[in-house]
């Protein structure tokens, strides 16, 4: 294996567990992630070098972590690797948890790289050169930060100077602040770096002897108001799965349907708005025992609201309602039986809450999965909800004037009428997207967002948003359909799974994919016709290239011509077997 691929293996991401009020959520594994762009070839600086006007201007260029070129961070890797002081960046700094460093030093059996697979995981979150930067100064890896010193700004240099770099000239207090300026809530990461709880683990604080630091405060002001503000508004906490993309950028992007904390005309927030004290009521001042499921957006419970179940969603962690008027805007506005119907919202408690119709079978994700000992769908009820999603997305990416983008389809906010009938939920992360001439055009958005084994490449490393990250979703959600997995079973991606599993097969000539059914049900050749629907269509929406995806509008022409063919099918195979028996009686006569 060449250096350049030695550094572009990646074999871990993160995903957050589903997020849907049927199901538990907020566990943390680490799954392989799509590889990072292709590095280029900028020459990184040797130790003992001086800053050049064109280190300078390579701030403007580097800004998170996977556009730093790929030399530098070969080098970083390299540093890191032989000190095997990534361990003590990822579990003191990064919050990840003993499981995932043990899963992540397995790099070196792969004759990987530990650092760039801990880089690799991180980056999914938009992780920007200046907070790792701050990271190696709380841990005094002067070589480590004179690496990365031209890719940050210039009041952070001062951290480590050019001149002596390997020295310890440099004040604890000012590494500090500038830390507390850049994640005022001292909370850095986002799901992607929890517990198998879903619980932060405590972050200890870097010791360091004062008698090594110097007073030199250069880089403070009295009081830090000429850091730059991104520092503020764009640090690791933006990328919470359940925030709004309010950090997008304006190229291709409409974001005229979002407007804040205000409720457009077409809401009639006045006519939605349930007063809090109501679902205190409705929840027994929201019980435990009322709690239908957990996750990094709050919780949700089930509640009697005007003589009628409902489920109750209790947002947590936001310092707006943003992502309550969201969600009620997409909701309200968009209504059609696929769409989960939403009865209200409060806005005056402690938390904003969003009030919907009670879905009495839970998620797809918990049916698969046939928690609390339920019945595995059979196959046509499978179909029938592969169906019903597919509408639900056609009529938001076919909108007249701007498409809109669900964002975070996954198994777990598809939830399951009485009838079985699906119903799209959580549209937290919903935006619109300028439809211009074409179907896939897309915003660019500075943060990723989401649940990642659900996404594709382009949206994780490119931060492209458009309509084919919904259908790459959609895909996924069909294959755990099919074969009754998770997208992520702790080890590997469902995707990859499947793919490589099917390359092994067909490899010996063999066409044949049931060994990847689900087991849990099985009807004979019918079971294998309904699966290799699945199947087949899952894995053309999760094609690695957006372009190669069909429109959702393709999905629906695909399910309607299979149905065609399974019909005639049937009736051929009915006519042969009256034929059969018309022929044995006749004999037996």
């Amino acid at each position: 294996m060449d250096a350049k691929n030695h550094y572009h293996n990646n074999n871990n991401t993160s995903a957050n567990s589903a997020n849907s009020y049927h199901g538990n959520s907020g566990h943390m594994c680490a799954a392989a992630a799509p590889s990072p762009p292709p590095m280029t070839a900028t020459k990184c600086q040797s130790f003992g070098s001086t800053t050049t006007p064109s280190m300078a201007a390579a701030v403007g260029r580097v800004q998170y972590i996977y556009e730093l070129p790929y030399n530098c961070r070969k080098q970083l890797c390299d540093l890191l690797d032989a000190d095997q002081s990534w361990r003590q960046l990822g579990g003191q700094y990064m919050n990840l948890n003993d499981t995932s460093l043990t899963l992540i030093s397995h790099a070196l059996i792969r004759n990987s790289s530990p650092t760039n697979e801990l880089l690799t995981k991180w980056e999914t979150s938009a992780a920007k050169v200046s907070q790792l930067f701050v990271f190696l100064a709380q841990m005094g890896h002067k070589r480590a930060m004179f690496i990365l010193r031209p890719y940050v700004e210039q009041r952070l240099r001062q951290l480590c100077p050019d001149v002596d770099c390997d020295e310890d000239n440099y004040d604890l207090s000012a590494i500090q602040a500038v830390a507390a300026a850049m994640n005022p809530s001292n909370q850095m990461q986002n799901n992607l770096f929890l517990d198998n709880n879903g619980k932060h683990f405590e972050q200890n604080s870097t010791k360091y002897d004062s008698t090594q630091l110097m007073t030199e405060k250069k880089i403070l002001n009295k009081n830090l108001n000429d850091l730059d503000t991104n520092l503020n508004h764009n640090n690791l906490n933006n990328s919470n799965p359940m925030n709004e993309l309010n950090d997008e950028k304006q190229t291709h992007c409409d974001k005229s349907d979002n407007k804040g904390d205000k409720c457009s005309a077409d809401t009639n927030c006045d006519e939605m708005e349930v007063p809090y004290k109501e679902l205190l009521i409705a929840t027994d001042d929201f019980a435990k025992d009322r709690v239908l499921g957990n996750g990094g957006f709050g919780t949700v419970y089930k509640g009697e609201w005007k003589g009628t179940n409902v489920a109750i969603k209790r947002l947590k962690g936001f310092n707006d309602k943003s992502q309550a008027l969201t969600e009620l805007r997409v909701l309200n506005r968009y209504r059609i039986d696929n769409i989960l119907p939403i009865y209200g919202v409060s806005l005056d408690g402690v938390e904003p809450c969003l009030v919907y119709q009670y879905m009495p079978n839970g998620s797809l994700e918990d049916r698969l999965l046939c928690k609390a000992g339920t019945k595995p769908l059979e196959w046509s009820q499978r179909i029938n909800i592969g169906e019903g999603i597919a509408r639900a997305l056609n009529y938001l990416h076919t909108l007249k004037g701007n498409a809109f983008v669900h964002g975070d389809v996954k198994s777990a906010n598809v939830l399951l009428d009485p009838l079985f009938e699906p119903k799209l939920g959580d549209f937290g992360l919903a935006r619109q997207v300028n439809s211009g001439s074409g179907l896939y055009t897309h915003c660019t958005v500075s943060a990723v967002h989401g649940t990642s084994v659900y996404l594709p490449f382009e949206y994780l490393r490119q931060r492209i948003l458009s309509p084919a990250v919904d259908v790459y979703s959609y895909g996924i959600v069909l294959l755990e359909m099919a074969t009754g997995k998770r997208a992520f079973d702790g080890k590997r991606l469902l995707i990859d799974f499947i793919e490589d599993e099917i390359k092994a097969t067909e490899k010996d000539g063999n066409k044949d994919h049931t060994k990847l059914l689900d087991k849990r049900i099985a009807d004979g050749n019918e079971s294998v016709n309904w699966f290799e629907c699945l199947l087949d269509l899952g894995r053309k929406c999760a094609h690695r290239s957006k372009n190669r995806r069909p429109p959702m509008i393709q999905v629906l022409e695909y399910y309607n011509q299979y149905k065609t063919s399974e019909r005639i099918r049937r009736l051929s195979a009915e006519a042969s077997n009256h034929k059969k028996n018309t022929i044995s009686i006749s004999k037996s006569n």
